[in-house]
């Protein structure tokens, strides 16, 4: 059966979590571009109706993702398949999404003024800094009123070829898949689950040596609680990317300690926090560039407490690893200051009880 879709523009990034099947996004062109994705979805306020939102991170130095000039449309057509009861594996049709948005996302962490390689279909002057990195949103209805009752769960999917030539931990050139299950049926998602909206994408820039820390920002619209874990990223349903030794799936960057070890040492992804978090070796000179993937789990609590499974998805993240300069330590100063030495900031204060004490700490960083 064939699913039409209209445009419906939103700021909202919500993931697929209803009832669906399996959304298969397909790209027919083939090129070392793509740096991450997300796949969100929202209820419309129509029972059945989605609004689904596929956010796309291309990496400058390969193709382009759209053809033609600043302001040309593009889209990319969504399949769909069943993912349970007698529905599943089933297509169910397709529909297509438009490009509402292109932004150039590549920062310099050491100057974030410089212009990256991109140029947003002509919609802007390229710079020279790399990495570049673009975000391309796509959006479009979906109606799932038609489905056979028996079609409750939904895996909504895309894939392409290929992951970008700058990846140097395994999966250069590899295949890309993402997905997102749905469940419509459930009587916890009633009238509908919003998928989480992601506030931070998925790419990231470090300095060798430097303890990081990088959070999805995943906010649930209908304040489900969300639990994460690091899981392979895929070159198709169910199959993993494969990963250069000593890297893996829980793994997949370069870092200081033991894997288990505490922050700042090992690496670690925080299951209620969702919170990445290790010190990046580079030794190379060389950026080093690798992929990891988290699964971002919907939870809801029945009437006896017990915790419910109404969503699952996945984010596809790319991260950089540069040789940076020295880090030099930020300047410290307090307003009042030391008064035995104006030059340094005051470290100790004294109070009367019930009364009030007021005083700026200012810290400026040379980098």
């Amino acid at each position: 059966m064939k699913f039409s879709a209209k445009k419906y523009l939103t700021k909202k990034y919500l993931f697929l979590v209803c009832t669906l099947s399996l959304f298969t996004f397909n790209n027919n062109a083939l090129a070392d571009h793509v740096a991450g994705s997300d796949i969100t979805y929202s209820c419309t306020g129509v029972a059945g109706v989605y609004h689904i939102t596929y956010v796309f991170y291309r990496t400058c130095s390969g193709i382009p993702l759209c053809s033609g000039t600043c302001g040309s449309p593009c889209s990319l057509s969504v399949n769909l398949a069943g993912a349970d009861g007698t529905c599943t594996g089933s297509s169910l049709g397709s529909v297509t999404l438009s490009l509402t948005s292109l932004t150039d996302i590549g920062v310099n962490p050491l100057c974030p003024t410089a212009k990256s390689i991109c140029a947003g279909m002509g919609c802007y002057a390229a710079g020279t800094y790399t990495p570049g990195i673009e975000k391309y949103v796509f959006e479009g209805n979906v109606d799932l009123r038609s489905l056979p009752s028996s079609c409750c769960k939904v895996k909504v999917s895309w894939s392409t070829c290929c992951r970008s030539a700058e990846i140097n931990t395994g999966a250069t050139w590899a295949g890309y898949y993402v997905e997102a299950t749905i469940d419509r049926c459930a009587a916890a998602n009633s009238p509908c689950n919003n998928a989480p909206v992601f506030t931070n994408d998925p790419f990231a820039i470090m300095c060798g040596g430097q303890p990081y820390v990088f959070n999805n920002g995943a906010v649930d619209p209908d304040h489900d609680s969300l639990t994460y874990a690091f899981v392979p990223s895929l070159i198709a349903a169910g199959a993993s990317v494969p990963y250069t030794a000593p890297f893996s799936f829980d793994a997949p960057m370069p870092y200081y300690g033991t894997k288990t070890a505490p922050f700042p040492l090992g690496i670690h992804c925080d299951p209620l926090s969702g919170d990445i978090s290790f010190t990046p070796v580079n030794g190379s000179g060389i950026p080093l560039v690798g992929v990891m993937a988290v699964e971002i789990k919907q939870w809801r609590y029945d009437a006896n407490g017990n915790p419910i499974l109404v969503g699952v998805t996945r984010r596809d993240i790319q991260m950089w690893v540069l040789s940076c300069p020295p880090d030099n330590p930020p300047r410290i100063t307090t307003n009042p200051p030391d008064p035995t030495i104006p030059s340094q900031p005051k470290t100790s204060w004294s109070v009367c009880v019930g009364n009030t004490l007021c005083f700026d700490v200012i810290a400026k960083d040379t980098d």
